[in-house]
């Protein structure tokens, strides 16, 4: 008989504590979500400035791109291969990637795809990138290892980055 007395308290304290969690789980998502409206703002301005800089273009997808080595060979069409390698940016100028890639132009990803169809063989630009162009509403997690140690990088969701990339070779199809 004495456990029902106070089963009343224990139903109350169950009841506090879930009503404590939620109510931190519902802070964290108005945090979070103020953090990616941020970002998204942020990438925004960051594209909008670099778009009135000098010799900066603007395709109208909204991928902006500079060329940073000139090249007079030939660009690939979009069932040519490319081969080419890449530096990826966080608008902090983070490093989160580094990387060559051999692909057919139809598997690149959109980004790519948009700047590599810029460029000449043998030429190198840095792509501004919208985030609906890369990674979306979507974050992605990079680990890079160093001298140090492993450094991860996260990139947020509605994240503009930036990437220097070299065409080396087109491999052409007919």
């Amino acid at each position: 008989m004495n456990n029902i007395k106070f089963f009343p308290l224990v139903i109350g304290a169950i009841f506090l504590l879930s009503y404590a969690s939620c109510k931190k789980e519902d802070e964290n998502k108005t945090d979070n979500i103020l953090v990616i409206q941020q970002n998204k703002e942020k990438g925004e301005a960051y594209l909008r400035d670099k778009s009135k800089e000098e010799n900066v273009k603007t395709d109208p997808s909204g991928l902006l791109y500079r060329e940073l080595e000139a090249s007079k060979g030939a660009k690939p069409g979009p069932k040519d291969t490319v081969f080419f390698h890449y530096d990826g940016y966080i608008l902090s100028g983070k490093q989160f990637i580094s990387d060559s890639s051999r692909s057919a132009m139809e598997d690149v990803n959109e980004a790519f795809h948009i700047g590599l169809r810029h460029m000449n063989e043998g030429s190198k630009y840095r792509l501004y990138v919208p985030y609906y162009l890369m990674y979306g509403s979507s974050s992605k997690v990079f680990v890079n290892r160093t001298e140090k140690g492993n450094d991860t990088i996260k990139v947020l969701e509605y994240s503009a980055l930036y990437y220097d990339i070299k065409l080396d070779s087109i491999t052409f199809v007919e």
